[in-house]
């Protein structure tokens, strides 16, 4: 299917998602279909709406990268609204009744495809916008599209495949405004926590692969820093931390992981950039040292910070404004393709 194959795990009625997850992972990079929400769904990463910009004043860049930026964004038409969306909602919203067994009226399911809609339209134009950054700074970009149709996501297994796509290794500098804060839902209603085994693996390889090239993701921290989880894993980004999570991992009882806990946390460790955004300068001379409130504050995972309010960038034909740890990351990712930081800052 799609050149992958197609692995086939039995399980017994009734099992815990994350053993089903990792059942089937064991047999290569794909993560189970979670019928809540069909796979885990990876969210990128805007604060809010983009906001119009009148002027058409463009600085030309005076930089320029050996490479080009892998972008592994959303780049359908940022216009128009997706053909599929009606079909797709209606398939999520027919697995969410029957999972959860949920009656709702015609009024509810009103309201649940209004909100996919939304979801849609909120990160139209997202993958444009950040590749308009890259290229302000003197960096092109590869674009990658590894969105879903429907309500304008990801899954894990789609960034796992793209990231080990050899069609992708020109570039050594990967850029994804985009992640997953890893909370799923057994069975029995218990929420049980597990980072994306399979994209943590796909990154593994990714970087073996590539050695000797100082290969390195580059990720949005995640804009969740005005809830009570500020400081809650949002991954991969958090996969550059201090990998806390793969003691969590060696609890559960797994018969199967992905990856190599013991050797292959050091790999991700010294290949992945997670980035966090920083707000409005507070003072004529521009300095501003606070954190952006939308921006995740999980300090134990941050690698670095960069502008992420207000940034100003291509979309549908103009120009506009928008802020998000999603447009701090390519600023970081520029910087990492110019050599103007070091592999691992």
């Amino acid at each position: 299917l799609g050149g992958q194959d197609i692995i086939v795990a039995e399980v017994d009625p009734g099992s815990e998602l994350t053993n089903i997850q990792l059942a089937v992972a064991a047999g290569g990079l794909a993560s189970f279909h979670y019928p809540v929400a069909p796979q885990p769904r990876w969210r990128y990463a805007p604060a809010g709406a983009p906001e119009p910009v009148k002027s058409d004043d463009v600085t030309s860049p005076f930089l320029s990268a050996d490479a080009p930026v892998l972008v592994l964004d959303y780049f359908l038409d940022s216009v128009d609204r997706d053909p599929d969306f009606e079909s797709e909602a209606d398939e999520y919203l027919e697995q969410f009744v029957n999972v959860t067994s949920t009656t709702l009226s015609s009024t509810e399911r009103d309201e649940f495809v209004a909100d996919l809609e939304r979801s849609d339209a909120a990160v139209r134009g997202h993958g444009e916008f950040i590749v308009g950054i890259l290229n302000r700074l003197g960096v092109e970009a590869t674009e990658v599209h590894v969105g879903l149709t429907g309500d304008r996501v990801s899954d894990e297994n789609t960034v796992a495949a793209a990231l080990n796509d050899g069609a992708n290794f020109s570039s050594n500098v990967v850029n994804l405004s985009m992640g997953i804060a890893p909370c799923r839902v057994d069975w029995d209603g218990n929420e049980v926590t597990l980072p994306p085994l399979g994209v943590a693996a796909a990154m593994v390889q990714r970087a073996e692969k590539l050695a000797g090239q100082s290969p390195v993701v580059v990720a949005a921290a995640g804009n969740h820093g005005t809830s009570t989880d500020c400081v809650e894993p949002y991954y991969p980004a958090a996969f550059s931390g201090d990998g806390a999570w793969a003691s969590y991992v060696e609890t559960l009882d797994l018969n199967d992981v992905p990856i190599d806990l013991s050797t292959d946390i050091s790999t991700l460790q010294q290949t992945t950039v997670s980035v966090g955004a920083t707000g409005v300068p507070q003072d004529t001379t521009g300095a501003d040292s606070t954190r952006a409130a939308f921006s995740a504050c999980d300090a134990d995972n941050l690698t670095v910070w960069a502008p992420g309010t207000n940034v100003i960038s291509d979309y549908q034909g103009g120009l506009a404004a928008w802020s998000g740890t999603s447009f701090a990351t390519p600023q970081i990712a520029a910087a990492l393709a110019l050599g103007l930081l070091p592999p691992n800052p």
